[in-house]
């Protein structure tokens, strides 16, 4: 009987592990897929995001040139791209899920604004200033391919909202 009861563990306390590294893939699926179905309606994260555009066109702008202009894109990939290594550093598997998961909502709202790049009908916060999509692939010669871009992106997202569903099974360790 010794034998049987060191080669398996209590079914309740295999369970109760599986199921907890899972709870937040299961909160975030539904979620992941309403935003690549309802790809740029405005949701509350929305809000956040454009608060830390508007800042990464202040912070990035200091440093002049394309900077001003790319900036609030910057900031969208730089912050949550930092956090998902800061998380990924130290084995948190919730922490890289989340930033991870957020890293890609930025991602799918870039995705949306450089392919509107030639049309300029987003009008992100009213203002006149210019597109900064239309800016950017005005410079580098692109701008005729910015629904190949906005596509590329919009990919980038679903890889990663990809990923974000298989963290528990990726990571393995104690939260």
């Amino acid at each position: 009987m010794d034998l049987l009861a060191s080669h398996f563990r209590p079914i309740g306390d295999y369970y109760e592990r599986n199921v907890r590294e899972w709870v937040i893939t299961l909160l975030l699926f539904p979620c992941a897929l309403f935003f690549c179905l309802s790809r740029g309606s405005l949701t509350v994260l929305d809000q956040v995001d454009f608060i830390l555009h508007k800042a990464g066109h202040v912070i990035f702008g200091l440093l002049g040139g394309s900077f001003e202009i790319s900036g609030g894109v910057l900031m969208q990939v730089v912050l949550p791209l930092g956090l998902v290594l800061y998380f990924l550093r130290r084995a948190y598997r919730p922490g890289v899920q989340l930033t991870l998961f957020w890293l890609a909502h930025n991602l799918l709202n870039i995705s949306v604004y450089a392919a509107d790049a030639r049309a300029r009908k987003l009008s992100i916060d009213g203002s006149t200033r210019p597109h900064d999509w239309h800016a950017l692939l005005t410079q580098a010669g692109l701008l005729e391919y910015d629904t190949v871009v906005g596509n590329s992106i919009f990919l980038l997202s679903i890889v990663c909202f990809g990923i974000v569903m298989l963290i528990p099974a990726l990571m393995w360790g104690d939260d």
